[in-house]
């Protein structure tokens, strides 16, 4: 075989890897997923070393680990990834861009805010100066850069970047996708934040009522929803439609184990506590249409006994 049919073949050995890893990623198999584009790495690096092909797939590979909360792993390959990409490209290039967007997450997740709020503003310039302005990948980044700056306390320009972010999305994607929850949610907090309850109310029942239909009965990301919710409802004396939120708020908690499942408790806990005594979940009541929490026990002899869960019980504990 000769050396080009060799390259060739390594090419194409190294693309496959790649696709399928992606795919992987994409159906949030993670860990099948980096163990392809580590392999499409190591090829790629001894073969075609220092390429924009390489900071593709360091940059795969870094959101993999970030996802799988490998945060440091993840920072020092989007890193590299993005040194190669500056290399390779002209500043305003869409590539160098995603490689940012990626770091800028990873940054966050280690509360590096100061430098995931610089590169995502650099990384919405270079969007908006090479995209049209309703492109996807620019809501995504106008919408990022409104969370980071929420979570820094810059409450006006937030909103402003925000609800930028929002119209994209109401102008460019379905109104109903569940996209468009994000900034939805995100929005209403901010406002929540601002002591401007009514208008968050509006936009957190409406990501409420997306996240209801387009993601399953259990997903995580329906919890911080609920709570933000509850929280804009509890506000503004709402005690009816604030109790059936919490209770599946905690419901969909008790259900996924995850890391935030201690913090998200304890808030929905708190809030419980703000419900008047006879707007507080009874032991045995429905929660949210016909789901009941049951808890199975057994007697000294080992049969199996069950009895509803009492929601009044958990908040009594937790005090």
């Amino acid at each position: 075989m000769t050396h080009e049919c060799e390259v060739n073949v390594l090419k194409g050995e190294a693309e496959t890897l790649f696709s399928l890893g992606h795919c992987y990623f994409c159906q949030s198999k993670y860990v099948d997923a980096t163990s392809l584009v580590e392999e499409c790495l190591l090829i790629r690096q001894k073969h075609f070393p220092a390429n924009v092909q390489v900071a593709s797939t360091m940059r795969l590979l870094g959101d993999c680990f970030m996802r799988q909360n490998k945060l440091s792993d993840a920072e020092r390959l989007l890193r590299h990834s993005l040194e190669i990409m500056k290399s390779a490209h002209t500043k305003d290039h869409r590539d160098l861009a995603h490689v940012q967007f990626t770091l800028s997450q990873c940054l966050s997740q280690q509360d590096k805010l100061s430098e995931s709020i610089k590169l995502m503003t650099d990384c919405v310039r270079m969007y908006k100066s090479s995209l049209h302005h309703e492109h996807p990948d620019v809501a995504k980044a106008v919408g990022q850069l409104g969370e980071y700056l929420l979570e820094v306390g810059n409450l006006d320009e937030s909103e402003q970047y925000l609800r930028e972010c929002l119209d994209i999305h109401r102008h460019s994607i379905q109104e109903q996708h569940p996209h468009t929850a994000f900034p939805l949610k995100c929005l209403g907090k901010c406002l929540l934040k601002k002591g401007n309850n009514k208008e968050a109310e509006k936009l957190l029942s409406e990501a409420v009522a997306i996240e209801a239909v387009g993601l399953h009965q259990n997903h995580p990301d329906k919890i911080s929803t609920l709570i933000l919710w509850s929280e804009c409802l509890l506000n503004i004396t709402d005690y009816t439609c604030a109790q059936p939120a919490l209770v599946d708020a905690l419901r969909i908690i008790n259900i996924n184990q995850q890391p935030s499942n201690s913090r998200q408790r304890s808030k929905v806990m708190r809030l419980l506590r703000r419900l008047s005594p006879f707007q507080r979940p009874q032991s045995g009541e429905t929660i949210i249409g016909e789901r009941k929490a049951v808890v199975e026990q057994t007697d000294e002899r080992g049969n199996r006994l069950e009895r509803k869960s009492s929601i009044e019980d958990e908040v009594e504990n937790d005090r």
